[in-house]
């Protein structure tokens, strides 16, 4: 028991149904059904980052990647510094994240263990914080733990009311690949994980779809100006890319949610209008 009184923030309620009507009105419409976009704004992939551990280095990576156009997401966890700034951190255009209660392996804890871990730490996040919190990075990583309901590592987390966890695999993905978006893949790790970084992006930008993730800790960023500096230029050559969408990882769960959840179909249809 971690101590932490209150509900989890609803985020969706399923037995609420909302119908809508488009019209579209033209000339020469072909009367077929229009199709929910790939991601907002015509973009054709998207670029995605998250830190963890929630240390006070939190500040300055902000603000470098900010600058920069990204909207990064940082992880914390029980015992996080930056459990004191996050509010700073949110006005300047970041988003706040779960890492667990305590920093411990989720496959190392009982189910039930598992489960109040996840739990309790959305739960002090929401209630310092107002909003709910859905996305999560798995401390020490992702690995499955078996029950005879099967994977309680992976249950724990929905169970908790996240809707994407960032593991600590990698993978070139694109958006028709992430079968669960509760074990999202990366691309890299900053600094150990740089060369792979670089060459994936060339790659990234010839693929329709392409998901480009970045995962780091501002930690290791560096103490001094020249490591920052090198981080900086580092993260700009990621920046500005016009075909790419720079969401949150909340919103980036989102828009994929409304991928699965908005059915558009054609009621009526005339040469003019439908």
């Amino acid at each position: 028991d971690y101590g932490i009184e209150g509900e989890l923030a609803v985020t969706m309620d399923p037995t609420r149904t909302v119908v809508e009507t488009l019209e579209l009105h033209g000339t020469g419409l072909s009367g077929a059904t229009p199709a929910f976009p790939q991601f907002p704004q015509g973009k054709e992939r998207v670029v995605l980052t998250s830190w963890d551990d929630g240390k006070p280095e939190d500040l300055r990576c902000a603000e470098i990647l900010i600058k920069n156009g990204y909207k990064p997401t940082f992880m914390l966890n029980g015992n996080s510094p930056a459990l004191k700034f996050m509010d700073k951190l949110e006005a300047m255009g970041a988003e706040i994240g779960s890492h667990g209660s305590s920093h411990i392996a989720l496959n190392t804890m009982t189910p039930d263990g598992a489960l109040e871990n996840m739990r309790s730490m959305r739960l002090m996040l929401e209630n310092k914080l107002g909003h709910p919190v859905i996305a999560f990075s798995y401390p020490s990583g992702y690995f499955p733990a078996q029950s005879e309901d099967g994977d309680y590592v992976l249950r724990a987390v929905r169970e908790a009311g996240y809707w994407i966890g960032r593991s600590q695999l990698t993978r070139r993905q694109s958006i028709e690949n992430i079968d669960e978006p509760l074990i999202m893949r990366s691309n890299g790790l900053w600094g150990s994980g740089n060369k792979a970084l670089v060459a994936d992006w060339p790659k990234f930008l010839e693929t329709d779809g392409g998901v480009f993730y970045l995962k780091g800790h501002s930690w290791q960023i560096g103490k001094s100006e020249a490591g920052w500096q090198k981080f900086d230029d580092f993260v700009a050559q990621f920046a500005g890319e016009p075909s790419a969408w720079y969401p949150s990882n909340n919103e980036f769960a989102l828009w994929l949610w409304a991928q699965d959840n908005i059915n558009l179909s054609i009621e009526s249809s005339t040469a003019h209008n439908t």
